[in-house]
């Protein structure tokens, strides 16, 4: 099964959540003006799903309905033993288990206080 093309689709959409997330961070944490905030926040917002309203203006099409259809999972991650996976699938799982650990750790723990770092770092600009 190919497993490649999906994990780049899916890579590239992560990361540049990832990247529209951090430009977020450093745009609301140089501003002064809480309706500057509000304004920028929604903007960045709006931004991010530019993709999905492109995927919306779309004309009904073969391609469009394939992308609209989940695919079905036949296993699950943990069913499928790790040594009896190709190369491909065993370095896109432990790239994907880098990715989630970074992701757990930093995002979700570590961001409150390099926002905090940040709002007092971009005042004096």
């Amino acid at each position: 099964m190919q497993t490649f093309a999906p994990f780049i689709v899916a890579l590239m959409q992560y990361s540049g959540a990832v990247f529209t997330e951090i430009i977020n961070i450093i745009a609301i944490c140089s501003l002064e003006n809480t309706k500057e905030v509000i304004m920028n926040f929604i903007a960045l917002g709006v931004i991010s799903e530019i993709d999905n309203y492109y995927l919306t203006a779309l004309p009904p099409s073969e391609l469009k309905s394939r992308i609209l259809q989940p695919f079905p999972i036949l296993y699950r991650s943990s069913e499928i033993n790790f040594w009896k996976r190709n190369l491909s699938t065993k370095i896109i799982r432990c790239y994907y288990k880098l990715l989630r650990a970074v992701e757990v750790s930093f995002q979700y723990y570590f961001t409150p206080f390099v926002v905090v770092i940040l709002t007092y770092l971009l005042a004096g600009i």
